[in-house]
């Protein structure tokens, strides 16, 4: 008697475990901080449970690290958005984001992705941006999106989902800032239901147990 309790337990919490709900979790990020900051520092931006970090760095290469430099949030009217802080033109009154430096963003907080919109403010008349794919921090990767105009890119996440950082940089003789980032994923959370039951299961292997260890 005793081993078929054991073994109704064990199924009772095999038939559980499997069920979950699955949630959708959207979060906003728009690039308020930091006003200014040394080479190498990183920022974490948090919203509804997820964490984006940003980084900078100067130059464009693909296959070694590149160097670190600081980032900038810009606040004017007309030019908001995160840009380097060693980027600075006074005719825009913007720290920008140019052709030859990039900002990394670490993806690496984000579970199970499914989408991601960046949008971004544009400084001057002509302006353009790319997006690069990366497993390493520094590096600017695989060339994945670009455009010559300022627009949301609704289907960035089929190009990076295998990526850890998506690299942020200027078109062909372009600057410009990283204005909002939106992102949405999915989350599973265990029933109400799977909980009890897996409770009850858990209950019954330590009754079984004990009654086992009484006949022995």
């Amino acid at each position: 008697m005793n081993r078929h309790i054991a073994a109704a337990a064990l199924l009772v919490t095999a038939m559980a475990m499997p069920q979950a709900w699955a949630n959708s979790v959207s979060a906003t990020f728009t690039f308020t901080s930091p006003a200014g900051s040394a080479p190498g520092d990183v920022y974490t931006y948090t919203n509804n449970g997820i964490g984006i970090t940003a980084s900078g760095f100067s130059g464009t290469s693909t296959t070694s690290a590149n160097t670190p430099t600081g980032l900038y949030d810009n606040t004017t009217v007309g030019n908001t958005g995160l840009g380097l802080a060693n980027d600075y033109y006074s005719s825009n009154k913007a720290y920008e984001i140019p052709i030859n430096e990039f900002v990394q963003l670490d993806f690496s907080q984000v579970p199970n992705l499914k989408t991601a919109t960046i949008q971004f403010q544009m400084t001057d008349i002509v302006d353009g941006w790319r997006i690069y794919g990366s497993n390493n921090s520094g590096m600017l990767g695989s060339n994945l999106l670009q455009s010559g105009s300022d627009s949301n890119l609704d289907t960035l996440v089929s190009s990076a989902a295998s990526y850890k950082y998506v690299d942020v940089i200027a078109g062909t003789d372009c600057e410009t800032l990283l204005n909002k980032l939106d992102v949405s994923t999915t989350t599973s959370t265990p029933e109400p239901t799977t909980s009890m039951l897996t409770g009850l299961a858990l209950a019954g292997l330590g009754i079984a147990g004990k009654k086992l260890r009484r006949s022995a």
